[in-house]
Order: C-alpha cells, then structure tokens, then sequence
C-alpha cells in the first residue's frame, strides 16, 4: 500500500527493507508482525515523506542516513530549504523570463514581424516603444472624443440660436487643431516593411490616404517597393 500511496517505483523499495545486519535503513518500519509483516505507524509515514522529498533535493540515502542521526538536522534542513527555495525562485525567475520573451516573439509575429537576428536584439526596445506608441493612441482617441463633443456643441448651438458665424468660426478652430493632431502623431510614428523589416516614414499623403488598422498602414517601402501592410511603431 506504500507504493502507490507515495508513487514509489518498485525499484525504489530498498528505501524500506532491512540490512542484512540488525541496523535498519533509513526507512524501515518500526515494528514487525509476528508473520514478519512490516507495520508503519503514523511517525513512520512521516518520517518516510521527508526521506522521500530529501531524496527529491538530490541526496543520497547513506548521506539522509546520517542528517537524520545528527544533533544539528534542523539547522540542517534548514539550510536545505532555504537553498532549495532559492533555487526554485531563480528558476521560476528564468522561466518568467522565457515566458516573456515568448509573448513579445508571439506579438511581433501576430504583427508581421519576421524574427530575424536584428529583431531579437531590438525587441526589449520595441516592446518598450509599444507602450509609448499606446499612450500616443489613447492621446489621440481622448482628443477626438473631445472634438466630437465640441463639434455636437457648435452644431446645437448654431440651430438654438439661429447664430451660425461663432459655429464656422469653431469648425475652423477645430480644423486646425485635427491638422496639429495629425502632424503631432506623423512626426512620432515609424512603420516597418514586414518583408524586409526596413523602418521608413511615408510622405505625409500616403500616410494620410493609405489603408489602416489601429497597429499598420498599408504603404509602399522605399527600400523593397513592396506594397502591404506595414506594422506601426513609437519613433
């Protein structure tokens, strides 16, 4: 019943089995049945789970054999433990990082990014720039709702009060501040040709007329002449 009840391996039963002298193994039941029947008490079970997870840190069983004989096996174990965790945390530490170069890889492909030695090396950078380039979108949303409001304010205003100069005077002020807008986010974008990752800036007709998702526009590059989607990012 121990077997299973630890998922131990068959070949893994010398853990328990008595020597061949009259010291037993590390592992060995207190008691014996009158038919020679091994008894485990709780405090055996216990014992048998921290060999168990001992053996898991990479000790062997001669060498559990004598921390558990030792006056200082606490401060031991101790030790064990503290060095196990730190361990564990580095490795979690290396697996957060793998995980989040997953993600970005993923993220540059589902962009149209091929993965290329110079894209590895930029890709920190990139991901950084996403977010700035993020930013620059929201800005620019919370700006165009603005101009919504204001432009349904003028419209309002011009039928309520039969007054329609203030309501042209405003749709000029608001022309000019959509130009400044435009301007403001032509100067800070990039757009990367997905055939041969080569960063350009289009002129400012093609990046106004072109075909666009919030993340590409679909331009010519300069320097492969192909025409397609490009990928967006923060100068």
């Amino acid at each position: 019943m121990l077997c299973p009840l630890f998922f131990i391996r068959f070949n893994s039963r010398h853990i328990f089995r008595r020597n061949a002298g009259s010291i037993p193994t590390v592992g060995s039941p207190t008691k014996l049945s009158e038919g020679g029947r091994r008894l485990y008490s709780d405090k055996d079970l216990k014992k048998l789970n921290l060999i168990l997870f001992l053996k898991s840190l990479g000790l062997s069983l001669s060498t559990i054999k004598e921390l558990l004989e030792s006056s200082s096996f606490e401060k031991i174990l101790k030790t064990l433990l503290a060095q196990r965790r730190e361990q564990l945390l580095k490795e979690m530490d290396k697996q957060n990082k793998q995980l989040k170069s997953i993600d970005q890889i993923k993220d540059c492909l589902d962009n149209g990014l091929f993965i290329t030695n110079n894209i590895f090396a930029d890709i920190e950078n990139t991901m950084k720039k996403k977010k700035k380039l993020f930013w620059l979108h929201t800005q620019i949303i919370i700006l165009g709702l603005c101009i919504d409001a204001v432009e349904i304010a003028l419209i309002w205003y011009s039928f309520a009060t039969h007054q329609f100069l203030p309501t042209i005077l405003g749709f000029l002020v608001i022309f000019l501040i959509v130009g400044w807008i435009v301007a403001h986010y032509y100067h800070r974008v990039l757009y990367i040709c997905p055939h041969c990752q080569y960063r350009f800036q289009p002129s400012r007709k093609a990046f106004f007329f072109a075909k666009h998702s919030p993340k590409t526009r679909k331009l010519t590059c300069p320097h492969c002449g192909k025409h397609d989607f490009c990928v967006e990012v923060f100068k």
